[in-house]
């Protein structure tokens, strides 16, 4: 059912394919709008942690696999930065074994959020960083000075920071 949610959507890059089926399924447990702040907290969760975990590595192929952090939800950023890292290529058997683990990381942890709301203790504790959340006050709101983002994706990866000297 969720099989061209991989590679980022149909192999075009954009949300981590892990993160399409976990929305739907917090969603279909949680209840209408009730698991917007749990998608939000694995979104958040998913940009700042290290991939891939060791959890899956007596699963995997190939134990051991060098770890970076996305920075994004979006598939390009995480697979780029891992790729980059471990001096991989796309078509490396590697990096479909790094894809499958982090697909395990993210349904782990999809399980413990669902199991803390079931148990009424989950809390939405994610936040943006300060470098990004610096950018917010110029760039959402009514009284900005440019009212032109949305959404919580760090910018800063891709744009990079226009106020430091290059």
């Amino acid at each position: 059912m969720f099989v061209w949610a991989r590679g980022g959507v149909s192999n075009w890059g954009t949300l981590c394919g892990a993160l399409i089926p976990a929305g739907a399924i917090i969603e279909l447990v949680a209840g209408k709008d009730k698991g917007l702040p749990i998608t939000s907290e694995l979104l958040g969760w998913y940009t700042d942690n290290p991939f891939p975990s060791t959890k899956f590595d007596a699963l995997s192929k190939f134990p051991g696999q060098v770890q970076t952090v996305a920075k994004s939800p979006l598939c390009h950023n995480s697979v780029s930065r891992w790729l980059d890292a471990s001096k991989k290529r796309v078509g490396d058997p590697e990096r479909g074994d790094r894809c499958a683990k982090v697909s395990g990381d993210v349904a782990y942890r999809t399980a413990e959020y669902l199991n803390a709301f079931s148990e009424g203790k989950f809390v939405a504790a994610w936040k943006p960083s300060e470098e990004y959340a610096s950018c917010l006050p110029c760039h959402r709101g009514a009284n900005s000075l440019r009212d032109d983002q949305v959404g919580y994706s760090n910018c800063l990866p891709c744009h990079g920071d226009p106020h430091k000297k290059k």
